[in-house]
């Protein structure tokens, strides 16, 4: 299926790091869900939609006992979601991918305690 800059991600995250910005400190620039960090100058960037060109990557950080993520294709009328155990997943990275100005890949991976899965 092609990817959409319809698609729209949605996590239950606490915390949200992009992930360019990270270091060395990553609270810096850290933001609550769906606002994101385009630049240093801390331009505003919409998570929840891809409809933006611009190549990112964000971790999100998630602080309940269930964590959980969707991904929407209006377009499409498709919904895929997934739960999880946070004590097992505590976070989930988030990287989009544009290239000659079509939209490549949003997807998500989970982070666990021993690395991505």
């Amino acid at each position: 299926m092609k990817v959409r800059r319809t698609l729209q991600m949605d996590p239950k995250a606490a915390e949200v790091f992009m992930q360019s910005f990270s270091y060395p400190d990553p609270h810096l620039f850290s933001c609550r869900w769906p606002a994101g960090i385009l630049n240093s100058l801390r331009r505003p960037l919409n998570l929840l939609r891809s409809s933006e060109p611009v190549n990112y990557a964000t971790t999100h950080i998630f602080r309940d006992d269930i964590g959980w993520i969707t991904a929407f294709n209006p377009k499409s009328c498709l919904l895929v979601g997934y739960v999880w155990l946070v004590k097992d997943y505590p976070c989930v990275n988030v990287p989009q991918h544009w290239q000659y100005g079509s939209l490549k890949a949003n997807l998500f991976t989970y982070w666990s305690q021993s690395g991505f899965l």
